[in-house]
């Protein structure tokens, strides 16, 4: 029986860990790529020989493990191990793995070393020392999304020195590095193999140069030609160490300042020793990283006035959180590396997936479009996306290594929506629009027994279920139904019974009803892009027959809200008495008529209900499980926020938006700028981050208050301003479309550049929204609660009227 709530909880006891990052090509020209030079296919016997030896590990023949080997197609290189993002990992076609991490020790943790070696003793210790790494964090971030420049700040504990950790990507196998401490720090350098150090998988062999100012690798094994060595070059010598000719390697380097690195991965030691070491020569790397940073910085997006750190915080978070998964040999953005350290390969969630797609399409597209897909292949034949995917399962626990069984809330048709919006490829939307609506059509689906997947009761409206075998327990089954919904430990927890003859919960949750009618909508809207007319009138109809549903069954005439349903009335009741946030739903699926729409302001400003300087807490403040703050029983949690904003700028509750967008981005930043932390959830007693302190989408806070200036989506187009600004803010160089913006924001005018040149500009509050332009033609819609003088490109100003107005001018 599962007794903890928390997926975290639940499945911690059954996994290993692993992650990495992708480089498709050289980031300079500086540094050529690896040469196989001293070994190719038409290599000499002699030449093999002195490459692999005249015996291999194996016992194969060395003329014959070369006539197999091939040159590297793909080279993997940046913060790939999930226990050490003070690191580097190399990787040669996902065959031959090198990697290397450090610690700048306290003088406090050596004061028992009494005999031996001091790179023995810390050795001994590394692991427990490094376990605590994430805490000491200061800052995260700029990390450039091709790698040209990433950098780490932390503090060591016990008075040891702020270290300042920078490094460049220099070409396709190469990286050099700078470790910076504020006072001079003795440090452990450690040659290691991530993820799986027992021979013959990525099994290496460290040693020293003669000279001892490089560490070597050899593939124990290898797999590719030119990638079965490696080198890291020092400005230090190597000090004393420990593990020579082992896949576990530490060196004691005493009392450094600055410390610079270059690792490169090929084929012969000395060639990669001369290319590495020419690195090092005074001021090179300093100006590499300086010049780096300095055009990384003047081309990312940025924020000001109370977005100040904002754009950055999303892009670092999710850069940073980027993993590489033997298993599948690709790279991930993983909810967090935390859970990447717990298991081999880095889980694939399903909603939390298409979040941080959306997420880091701000800077990096490409990454935004592999997760999409990679996700969405994660499809049954009869349609259903998996709740998650890649957990490795223990012979005592029933787990799957893929969530066939059970699936989550559809979000990914909206995800895709702006992604495609905001970075704009047809062939990307018209190779996910079908997964996306396979998924849609599933729901209601008969099983093959005239049995709807999800509607166990066959009225019209969607419960939450389990599709696995009697054998496994009730309980786990009960709970596998309870994860489909963003709720680890819903308000229903065990209240709701699982039938299992329908595999579907007695009990009809708002948010899956009406997440599932915007989900029909933004499928529409999808078809109608793609020119697909016929699904998008069936969606359509969909929608509306939907709406009409959940506004028959799940409306509380009595309470004037929506709530969840049981399958039969107790004490003449229908409806579960616990009011969550996902009453809001209803506007983003557009399912709520006005003046029903209107009835839910009364909870949001409710203090009993959802009101306070903290929101939206996911129960009810006067719920008797509030107080406890129990996970998704009164926490506040990003991607509810974020999903509940976008339905009120659908029905164009700016305050309420406004309010929303204020409190998560305090919520999000407060820890961001005091220790680098993006929260997976927030107290919603005191705004306090909570669980996971490193959470891709703790990000979307942040988002929500980016979304108050800029957005582009399926209801209002490309969008900028808001008719309720909090305080004034600024966005520069936000991309959209092929093209940069700038928004400033204040409650006496809005300004919009694009590309440099001016957009709109009005003096007052507005919203300008459903923006087209063709050629040097600007049209748009603008939205005003007084009247308001706008100007449109070179055109002269003009003054609008309260209301919604139509406009264009010219470039």
């Amino acid at each position: 029986m599962v007794s903890l709530m928390r997926r975290r909880d639940w499945f911690t006891s059954m996994f290993l860990g692993g992650l990495g990052v992708r480089v498709k090509a050289p980031l300079s020209a500086a540094t050529p790529a690896p040469s196989a030079a001293a070994g190719t296919a038409t290599a000499s016997p002699a030449e093999i020989h002195q490459l692999l030896g005249f015996a291999t590990m194996t016992g194969e023949d060395p003329l014959a493990m070369w006539a197999r080997l091939s040159e590297t197609q793909q080279w993997l290189a940046g913060p790939l191990s999930p226990d050490a993002w003070a690191g580097q990992v190399f990787i040669a076609d996902h065959l031959d793995i090198f990697a290397f991490r450090f610690l700048s020790i306290p003088a406090f943790w050596m004061a028992d070393h009494a005999s031996g070696g001091p790179a023995g003793f810390a050795a001994e210790r590394f692991t427990k020392w490094f376990a605590d790494w994430p805490k000491w964090w200061k800052s995260v971030g700029p990390k450039a999304p091709d790698n040209s420049y990433a950098r780490l700040v932390w503090q060591m504990p016990d008075g040891g020195p702020e270290v300042t950790y920078e490094w460049a990507q220099t070409g396709q196998a190469e990286i050099v590095c700078r470790i910076t401490n504020s006072n001079p720090a003795d440090i452990l350098l450690q040659g290691y193999v991530p993820w799986d150090n027992n021979p013959p998988a990525f099994a290496v062999l460290y040693s020293e140069s003669s000279d001892r100012r490089s560490l070597r690798g050899r593939s124990w094994t290898p797999g590719t030609r030119d990638g079965m060595r490696w080198v890291v070059s020092l400005s230090s010598p190597l000090g004393d160490s420990t593990g020579i000719g082992t896949g576990l390697y530490n060196s004691y380097l005493p009392n450094v300042k600055t410390l610079y690195l270059c690792g490169r991965q090929g084929q012969s030691y000395e060639p990669l020793e001369e290319a590495t070491r020419a690195w090092l020569s005074p001021g090179k790397i300093d100006g590499l990283l300086s010049a780096n940073r300095e055009r990384y910085l003047k081309s990312r997006p940025e924020g000001g006035g109370w977005l100040a750190d904002v754009p950055p915080a999303i892009n670092d978070q999710l850069q940073w959180s980027e993993v590489y998964t033997p298993q599948r040999k690709r790279a991930y953005i993983t909810v967090s590396r935390a859970w990447s350290h717990e298991n081999n390969s880095a889980p694939d969630f399903l909603w939390d997936s298409f979040f941080s797609a959306l997420l880091v399409c701000q800077e990096d597209e490409r990454k935004a479009y592999a997760l999409v897909r990679d996700i969405t292949s994660w499809q049954n034949d009869q349609g259903m996306f998996a709740q998650y995917g890649q957990w490795v399962p223990r012979p005592n626990n029933w787990i799957f290594p893929v969530a066939w069984g059970h699936t989550q809330y559809p979000v990914g048709a909206l995800a895709t929506a702006k992604i495609y919006l905001r970075r704009p490829n047809r062939e990307f939307l018209a190779d996910i629009y079908p997964r996306l609506l396979k998924n849609h059509r599933w729901w209601f689906r008969d099983r093959g027994d005239g049995q709807p997947w999800r509607d166990g009761n066959k009225n019209g409206l969607l419960e939450l279920g389990s599709n696995y075998p009697a054998e496994i327990p009730y309980q786990d089954r009960q709970q596998t139904a309870y994860f489909e919904s963003h709720d680890d430990s819903p308000q229903w927890w065990h209240v709701a019974p699982y039938n299992e003859t329908t595999n579907t919960c007695e009990l009809e949750t708002v948010e899956r009803n009406c997440l599932y009618a915007m989900d029909a909508w933004v499928l529409a809207w999808m078809a109608r892009e793609l020119g697909r007319a016929q699904d998008a009138e069936e969606l359509d109809r969909e929608h509306a027959s939907m709406a009409g549903r959940i506004n028959d069954l799940q409306w509380d005439q009595r309470r004037q809200c929506y709530f969840n349903r049981r399958w039969s009335p107790r004490d003449g009741n229908w409806f579960n008495p616990q009011m969550a946030p996902d009453i809001f739903l209803s506007l983003l699926g557009k399912v709520a008529p006005k003046e029903r729409a209107e009835a839910l302001k009364g909870p949001f400003y409710d203090p009993n209900k959802f009101a306070g300087p903290w929101i939206l807490p996911t129960i009810s403040r006067d719920d008797p499980m509030y107080p406890k703050q129990h996970y998704w029983r009164g926490k506040v949690w990003a991607p509810i926020n974020w999903l509940v904003y976008q339905g009120f700028k659908i029905y164009e509750w700016d305050r309420e938006a406004g309010l929303l967008a204020e409190s998560s981005a305090r919520m999000f930043l407060r820890p961001w700028r005091e220790r680098a932390e993006c929260y997976e959830n927030f107290l919603a007693t005191t705004g306090e981050g909570s669980s996971d302190p490193h959470y891709t989408w703790g990000a979307l806070m942040a988002l929500i208050a980016v979304e108050e200036l800029i957005d582009v989506n399926p209801w209002h187009g490309l969008r900028f301003g808001n008719l309720a600004p909090r305080e004034d803010a600024h966005i520069s160089r936000y991309p959209v479309a092929g093209a940069l913006y700038d928004v400033s924001l204040t409650e006496k005018r809005l300004d919009v550049k694009r590309d440099g040149k001016l957009l709109f500009s009005t003096d007052g509050p507005a919203e300008i929204r459903r923006v087209q332009l063709t050629g040097p033609v600007v049209s748009a819609e603008v939205r005003a609660i007084q009247e308001v003088t706008v100007q449109v490109g070179n055109d002269k100003p003009q003054r609008l009227p309260v209301g919604l107005t139509k406009i264009s001018g010219s470039l």
